[in-house]
Order: structure tokens, then C-alpha cells, then sequence
């Protein structure tokens, strides 16, 4: 700006210009008559309006106030110029007003950007009111609606598919290429809400933009916990109406999958390593083992399925059976000594109960001695239990081993049978196909990547959460392209991932500083004029490079130090971030705190503490800063919780005063200062030497200029 060093300090005379745009020119006004060579600036302007502009470091937040004009209604081109403003052919509402500061006749200079909200007369006085305007205002999100009148899903981040499980093929199962709920583990989904039924296949709404071709649905069974992808999903989403994409799944949701026990109950302890007969180890197993050995006293030996039965349970899955196939590994071992084939007898049954009751077993296998030879035998049974649509998922299944040794020596015979029996379980296995006949309100769920930057033209996902920020901007308000201040800076130090989805509407302006917050980063347009958006952060370092103005005692007026309110201050944190797809839980919680600051000002145990749930933070993962990590000696930079402590998790010097330089009268916002040769000499007992502040607050009225600066850092 053109404020100048050569004014005398003790004489600030301040003239402030307005110019109103209208839709066929533009109205000068001004405090005070005055003429530019081109233009006439009337003197009309009868009160001193105030102007302020502040940041909210702690909520990662701008703001500017509205003003208020009182003007003379003095005769304008022949007419009250009230009449000129209103009700003829002139039109003023919501057109720019551009505020600009003349200092002791030197060169205007803008000091705000408004727009007209509203005007009102007495005759004699008008009342202008300026507004702050934003080109975000009056905009709500997602903006784009399906054909029955729900909202397209607005996506950002980077999204990863589970495997497809596939196991069904058409009317016959097939299950070679199975995938077990237990290695479906990711979660890097975003809800597709459900949209129609067409052509046979169910249609659900994934956004506005194309994802072909990682646009595989997914189910989440809250049963399992899991997000399993649908049968035959389609790869591709295609357009149903402008900015509206969908992708399909098979008919009625169908998904298939396979899945072991969960638990078991060993009911009379006669089995060992039970739990491996469900674990993901298909070469271990389960084992009965028991010998028999008769006499001629008990020739006839016989121990009940009932006798040693164990139950497996398992996690039954939502929705509803359509169709599938349980599947038993099970291997019998006999030794059988001094057994003749012509007088002893040798019979084993499992019994397999898939009700659960014990009541009606549902499959047996039998062996008997003619299947043994008369030595040892070895032989593996793969039973299969298909199930049918009307069939129910079972959740218990009861196996039990049935024996019976029958030996002549009752009868006179010699040498008893010996009769050894081992019956090992190496996997129990459940192939079903679930679907779900009721289809409103369903959810899926899609893994194609979000949204692309608008400002560049590149491919590639958007992947951090101020990229999200720029982008709505741009792509939602119309922001111009061209690279906001402090962008290269931002963007070369936070690499904090985001994954975001809006499917419900809010206010564009909620969901900005949302992203902000949770980004670690302000946006604001530079004295509000929208041609000059800028970025304003916390940089883990400074040098004196980075230092906008020094500032002496020389300068300022009505100094006045303080430190940030220490009920403000927050020295712990429960963040829990990584917003689960379904919107209900985060999947990552951590506790961060200082020791150094709650020992320092004696916090107790249970006090100041916050919980914080980040919606669009994914990474990087928050540090559990403890007694053994003191987050005093980590960049800010380097996660949440480590940028807000540099702000408000330990006391900050804050100096106020009046400018009475005007060389200053160019500051703004978000301007990094340091202060030298100072009244009083320290603030506190911290000297000024290599410390940053930044400009949190500048009140502007003709002749007059108020500040706030703020501790930031150290050089």
C-alpha cells in the first residue's frame, strides 16, 4: 500500500472513500469531498463506520464485521439520491462496495470488500448496510438431486475396494475362490445410498463424478462388522442424469462369503485344541481321541454322541439366506487290536446336528468294520450340508461321536479288542449368499476414489484435506483459479489425509470451516476482496524472512500485554478420528496431552480434558504425546493434536495497542510482526527477542487503527 513513512506520527488525518457499484456505473462517496482527477468523491458520508477483521486460531476461523453508512439524501443527477438507490432504474442490492483509506492525502488504498444488504431513508438520512460478503453465502450442499428427489453424494479422498468374493454362481455354488469374512478388513468405503431396481439389477447413487473403474458396491453387515461386496458387482458407474452417477449390484443385494465359527462350548471336556477347527490354520485341528478295551467282564462298550458333543457358534450375518453350503474337513484314525472280523464288531458315528438342539441330528457318518480292514484306517470326510432359500444361517451346530465295540470274549472268546479312536475336525466352514428383500433406506456402499482438483486439470484423487477445501471453493463457489497466497507453503507441509463425504444438506460455509479446523489452516480473502483468496497456518519453523513488520514502541500506542485465557486452555485431547462409513463411530481413537503444562500449572487428573471428533481427518496418526513424548519439541505440522497445542495448549503473550504509524496502515490479518525496543521492556518476564506473532484482530475507523497480535512461534 501506499501509506507512507513520511507523515508526521502525531498527524493522522484519514478520509475513507466508497465506491458503489450499480449494474451501469458506480457511485462515489466519501467522509469528505474529494477528487481523484477522474472521479468526484462527495462528502455525503455523515458517521464513522468501523471495520473489523479477526482470526480465531483456536478454531482455525476469520471473520469480518458488517457496516453501517449514514448519508446525506442530498439531490444526485437531478433526483434525491435516495430515489437514484432505489425504485427507478438503478440496481444496488448485492452489488460491491469497495472501502478504501486516504491518509493525509497520500494514494487510496482498499482496506474492505462488501455488498449492499439493505437501504432505508427518512427523508432527510439514508442507511446503507454493507455486508461482508462471501462468495460462499446462501449455498448449501450436495447442490445436485436424482430424479426422485435425493441429494447426490459429494466424495473426497482416497478409497480402497475389499476383495470381491464372487462365490456364487448363478444356480450352482461354487466356492474355489471363496473370501473369508476374516480377511475382509478394510473399511475405505462411503455410503451409495440406494436409488432403484432396473434390468435386474439393484442400482445404488455413488456421486457426482465418474469412478469407472473401482466402482464395486459393498453391503455392511453390522453383524459381522464387515463390508462384504456385493455378487457380481459392477466395476463401472454410469451417468442416470447429469451429475449423478450409479453403480450395480446383483438383484436383492445378494452377496457371498465365507465364514467360520466364532466360539465353542466343549460340554464335557473330551475334546483338545477345540478352537482350532474354526481358526484360519486349515492344517491343524480339533481332536477326540479315546480307547477301548474290553474284558469279559464288559464285552460290550458304548459311549453316547451325547457323551462327549461340543458346539460351534457362529456370527450370523445380516439379512436374509438366500442360498449356500456348510462344509465339514473332519479325519477318522482307528487302531483296532485282536479284532476278528467274523465274531467282534467296530461302529462309529458322528453325529452333526445343524439346529443346534441336540434333538434331531441332521447328518450321520457312519464306519464300521468293514470299511477298516482289521488294522489301522485312515480316512477323510468332507460332508456337505446344502442349505436352500427358506432355510435359516444356523448359529449353533452340535457334533457328537458315537462308538460301540462289541467282542466275542463274552461268549468264551480270548484276547480282548483294543480299540483306539481318533476323530479330528480340521475346519468348519459356512458358505452362504444373504440378501435383503426390503430395499428402502438400504445403504451401500462404494470404494471408487472422490472427487479431482478443479484448478489444474490433474487426474489423480484428491488426497489431503485443504485440496478438499480449494476444490469446493472452486468447483461449489466459483472461486477464481489462480493460486491463493500461501498455497505452495501449505501444501508442501500438510500432508494431513482426508476421506469426506456429504450426503445430507448443510451450508457450504459450516462444511469450510469444518475442513479448515480439522485441516489446521484459516482461508480468507484478503481484505475481503474474493480476487485475492489466501491460506493463513502455523509454520513449524520461522526465520527472519518470514517477518512482515517490526514493530517498535515508536509505532503503537495504549500498549497492553496479556496472555491467552487460561480457562481457554486445553492441555488434553481424546481425538478420535477416521469417521467409520456408516457415519456411527470413529475407527481410530488416541489420547494426547502435555505433562510438561498440566504439571506446570497444576491441572488435575480429571480436569481439562476434550473430546474431538474429526469427520474428514484421516491421517497422519495423531502421536500419544505423553510424560516419555513431550509434544513441547514436535513440529506443529506433524499431527492434530500437536498444531492445536502450539495454540492454545500452553499460555501465549498477546499485545494490543493503536497504530500510530501510518506505515503500518497496510496490515491485515494473518501479517507475522515482531516487536522491538518496547514499552514495557518484556512482556512478562519474556523478552521479545525471536519471538512471532501473528495480526488477530485489526479495527479500522477514520484515524484510527487498533490491533491484536498474537504468539505464534520462535525464530
Amino acid at each position: 500500500m501506499a501509506f507512507g513513512s513520511e507523515v508526521k506520527l502525531s498527524n493522522i488525518q484519514e478520509n475513507w472513500l466508497f465506491e458503489l457499484a450499480y449494474d451501469s456505473g458506480t457511485l462515489y462517496l466519501s467522509m469528505s469531498d474529494y477528487s481523484d482527477g477522474t472521479n468526484y468523491y462527495h462528502g455525503a458520508v455523515l458517521n464513522k463506520p468501523t471495520i473489523r477483521d479477526s482470526l480465531d486460531l483456536a478454531r482455525s476461523r476469520s471473520s469480518s464485521s458488517n457496516i453501517t453508512l449514514d448519508v446525506a439524501n442530498f439531490d444526485y443527477k437531478g433526483e434525491p439520491l435516495s430515489e437514484f438507490l432505489f425504485g427507478g432504474s438503478n440496481y444496488f442490492i448485492n452489488r460491491e462496495v469497495i472501502v478504501k483509506s486516504m491518509v493525509n492525502k497520500g494514494t487510496p488504498e482498499a482496506i474492505g470488500y462488501f455488498r449492499v444488504d439493505d437501504i432505508s431513508h427518512t427523508g432527510e438520512k439514508i442507511k446503507l448496510s454493507l455486508v461482508a460478503h462471501r462468495i460462499w453465502d446462501y449455498i448449501d450442499l450436495p447442490v445436485d438431486k436424482t430424479l426422485k428427489n435425493e441429494y447426490v453424494p459429494i466424495v473426497y479422498g482416497n478409497y480402497t475396494k475389499n476383495s470381491n468374493t464372487s462365490i456364487i454362481d448363478s444356480e450352482s455354488p461354487t466356492y474355489g475362490s471363496a473370501v473369508f469374512d476374516t480377511s475382509i478388513t478394510g473399511n475405505d468405503y462411503f455410503p451409495a445410498p440406494y436409488y432403484t431396481s432396473k434390468g435386474g439389477k439393484e442400482e445404488m447413487t455413488t456421486g457426482i463424478h465418474s469412478i469407472d473403474p473401482n466402482a464395486e458396491l459393498a453391503f455392511y453387515d453390522s453383524a459381522l462388522d464387515k463390508f462384504i461386496p456385493f455378487t457380481d458387482p459392477s466395476s463401472a458407474n454410469v451417468t442416470r442424469t447429469t451429475n449423478h452417477y450409479i453403480s450395480k449390484s446383483k438383484r436383492h443385494f445378494a452377496r457371498g462369503f465365507g465364514h467360520r465359527p466364532n466360539a465353542h462350548t466343549d460340554h464335557h471336556g473330551k475334546w483338545t485344541d477345540e478352537a482350532n477347527a474354526y481358526n484360519t490354520n486349515t492344517g491343524d485341528y480339533a481332536q477326540y481321541s479315546y480307547t477301548f478295551t474290553a474284558s469279559a467282564s464288559t464285552p460290550n462298550i458304548t459311549e453316547a454322541n451325547t457323551a462327549n458333543d461340543i458346539d460351534y457358534s457362529f456370527t450370523i450375518p445380516s439379512g436374509k439366506l438366500s442360498k449356500g453350503k456348510m462344509v465339514f474337513e473332519i479325519v477318522t484314525f482307528h487302531a483296532l487290536t485282536d479284532f476278528n472280523s467274523s465274531a467282534d464288531t467296530y461302529e462309529l458315528k458322528i453325529y452333526i446336528d445343524y439346529t443346534g438342539t441336540g434333538d434331531s441330528y441332521e447328518e450321520v457318518i457312519s464306519e464300521n468294520h468293514g470299511d477298516l480292514g482289521f488294522n489301522n484306517h485312515t480316512g477323510a470326510n468332507a460332508i456337505t450340508k446344502a442349505f436352500t432359500y427358506d432355510d435359516r444361517h444356523p448359529d449353533t451346530i452340535k457334533i457328537g461321536i458315537y462308538r460301540r465295540v462289541v467282542d466275542d470274549v463274552g461268549a468264551g472268546g480270548s484276547n480282548p479288542v483294543v480299540a483306539q479312536t481318533i476323530v479330528r475336525i480340521n475346519d468348519i466352514k459356512m458358505y452362504p449368499e444373504m440378501i435383503n428383500e426390503e430395499k428402502d433406506g438400504l445403504t451401500g456402499y462404494c470404494a471408487g476414489d472422490g472427487l479431482t482438483e478443479s484448478w489444474s486439470g490433474s487426474s489423480g484423487a484428491i488426497t489431503e484435506i485443504h485440496e478438499a477445501h480449494r476444490d469446493m471453493l472452486i468447483r461449489f463457489a466459483g472461486m477464481v483459479t489462480t493460486t491463493p497466497t500461501n498455497w505452495s507453503g501449505l501444501d508442501g507441509v500438510k500432508d494431513w489425509g482426508v476421506r469426506y463425504w456429504q450426503t445430507k444438506l448443510q451450508s457450504l460455509k459450516s462444511i469450510l470451516e469444518k475442513l479448515q479446523y480439522e485441516g489446521g489452516f484459516i482461508f480468507k480473502f484478503k481484505r475481503g476482496r474474493i480476487a485475492e483468496p489466501e491460506y493463513i497456518y502455523i509454520k513449524d519453523s520461522y526465520s527472519s524472512g518470514d517477518i512482515d513488520y517490526t514493530i517498535t514502541k515508536n509505532d503503537i500506542s495504549k500498549v497492553g500485554i496479556n496472555i491467552t485465557d487460561f480457562g481457554n486452555l486445553i492441555s488434553k485431547m481424546n481425538v478420535n478420528y477416521d469417521l467409520h462409513p456408516t457415519g456411527g463411530r470413529y475407527l481410530t481413537k488416541k489420547t494426547a496431552f502435555s505433562n510438561t503444562v498440566r504439571t506446570n500449572y497444576n491441572i488435575q487428573s480429571k480436569e481439562n480434558i476434550v473430546d474431538v471428533n474429526l469427520d474428514a481427518y484421516i491421517s497422519p496418526d495423531v502421536t500419544e504425546y505423553d510424560n516419555s513424548t513431550a509434544v513441547e519439541s514436535a513440529n506443529p505440522n506433524n499431527d492434530f493434536f500437536a498444531y492445536y497445542h502450539n495454540i492454545i495448549g500452553t499460555p501465549r503473550i498477546i499485545v494490543k495497542g493503536v497504530i500510530v504509524n501510518p506505515k503500518f496502515y497496510d496490515m491485515d490479518t494473518g501479517d507475522l510482526v515482531q516487536f522491538s525496543n518496547m514499552y514495557p521492556e518484556k512482556a512478562f518476564g519474556k523478552a521479545y527477542t525471536d519471538v512471532v506473532f501473528m495480526i488477530t484482530l485489526l479495527q479500522r475507523t477514520a484515524g484510527t487503527l487498533k490491533f491484536e497480535a498474537r504468539e505464534i512461534g520462535e525464530i
